[in-house]
C-alpha cells in the first residue's frame, strides 16, 4: 500500500467592459498548480500554470480571442523548463450581418478559425532524462588479473541538454449553423494537428552494421 498527498490551488480574475455597446472586451487571468506525493517515491509530481485570455468582439459580428499559458516542468534541463503556449481564434458571426439578420431561414451562422501550439511534458515519463546514464548491471563479463571477473560499463544514453517540451500544433476551421427555427442544427470542423518533439530512447546507440558475435 502507499499513501498519497495532493496539494493544489487555483485562482481566477475576470474583467469585462463594453464601449458604446460596440467594442466588447473581456479578459481572464488564471493561476493554478498542484503537487502530488506518493510514499516511497523520491520525486513529487508538480504542475504550475499561468494563463491569460483576451477576448474582443465588434458589434457581435467579428471576434478575436488570444490566449497564452506559461508552463513549467522540472523534468527538463535548466534553461528549458519554461515555455509559452499561445493560441488565437478569429470568428465571424454572419447571422448578425445585414444580409442575414432578418432571414427567416438562417437562425445562426458562425465561421471561425483557430491556431494553437501546446507545450506539454505529459509524455515525458521520468526525471533527469537529459543526463547521461551509465550502468554495469547489464554489462558483459570479462576477465583480468589472473581470472578476476569484471563487468563492462555500458552507455544507456548520452546527455541531451536541449531536451524540451513536446509540442502539439493544431489548426482548425469550424462552421456552426441553425436553420428553420432550429429544425436543423449542424456543426462541421476541419482540423489538422502535429505532435513534435516526442522523446524516444533507441535500443542501441550504434548503427546496425556494428555488431559482435562469436566466430
Amino acid at each position: 500500500s502507499a499513501d498519497t498527498q495532493t496539494i493544489l490551488f487555483s485562482s481566477q480574475f475576470n474583467y469585462s467592459t463594453s464601449i458604446n455597446n460596440i467594442h466588447n472586451i473581456k479578459a481572464m487571468l488564471i493561476g493554478s498548480g498542484y503537487q502530488n506525493k506518493v510514499s516511497g517515491t523520491y520525486h513529487k509530481t508538480s504542475n504550475v500554470n499561468l494563463g491569460l485570455e483576451l477576448d474582443y468582439n465588434y458589434a457581435g459580428k467579428y471576434y478575436v480571442q488570444v490566449g497564452a499559458a506559461l508552463v513549467h516542468s522540472a523534468k527538463l534541463a535548466p534553461g528549458h523548463r519554461n515555455a509559452l503556449s499561445p493560441s488565437a481564434t478569429l470568428g465571424w458571426k454572419l447571422k448578425n450581418e445585414n444580409f442575414l439578420k432578418d432571414s427567416k431561414v438562417v437562425d445562426e451562422l458562425t465561421l471561425s478559425a483557430s491556431l494553437s501550439e501546446l507545450n506539454s511534458d505529459k509524455d515525458i515519463d521520468s526525471y533527469y532524462l537529459y543526463e547521461s546514464n551509465y550502468t554495469q548491471a547489464s554489462g558483459s563479463y570479462w576477465s583480468w588479473c589472473d581470472g578476476t571477473l569484471q563487468r563492462s560499463t555500458n552507455v544507456q544514453r548520452g546527455d541531451n541538454e536541449n531536451l524540451t517540451f513536446i509540442k502539439r500544433k493544431e489548426f482548425s476551421v469550424n462552421l456552426q449553423t441553425s436553420l428553420w427555427n432550429h429544425l436543423i442544427d449542424a456543426k462541421a470542423s476541419f482540423f489538422t494537428n502535429l505532435i513534435d518533439g516526442g522523446v524516444i530512447q533507441p535500443s542501441t546507440i550504434y548503427p546496425n552494421y556494428l555488431s559482435t558475435y562469436y566466430p
